[in-house]
């Protein structure tokens, strides 16, 4: 069967996860969040799912999906304690391995480009 695109499915789904992260319900706010990102991949949406993901203790898949957009976490400062929030929550400042290729030196040395810090 072929699904039949919707217009305008992808900003309903995004109205209907803020309204649910508004009322509290993480999960469900997560849900739609997910569904908005299967339509569409950006860093704003990237974000909101990040944050939910954490929230609700998913930290590995949350670490995975904040990974696809790593360049724009590592440009805002603001943003990137929650990349590193992520890496804290999975343990990965500890547990360096091969699927994880960025360092703590490459994030200072981001930081030090990005930020003059």
């Amino acid at each position: 069967m072929v699904e039949i695109p919707f217009p305008l499915k992808r900003e309903r789904y995004l109205d209907l996860g803020q309204e649910a992260m508004n009322s509290g319900k993480i999960q469900q706010a997560s849900d739609y969040f997910k569904e908005a990102y299967a339509c569409q991949k950006d860093f704003p949406l990237n974000f909101l799912l990040v944050s939910t993901l954490l929230e609700l203790k998913k930290c590995d898949e949350a670490l995975a999906v904040a990974e696809e957009f790593l360049p724009d976490y590592e440009k805002h400062l603001d943003f990137l304690g929650l990349y590193l929030q992520c890496l804290l929550e999975t343990e990965n400042f500890r547990r360096p391995s091969n699927s994880q290729p960025k360092t703590i030196k490459h994030l200072r040395h981001s930081a030090k480009k990005n930020y003059g810090l």
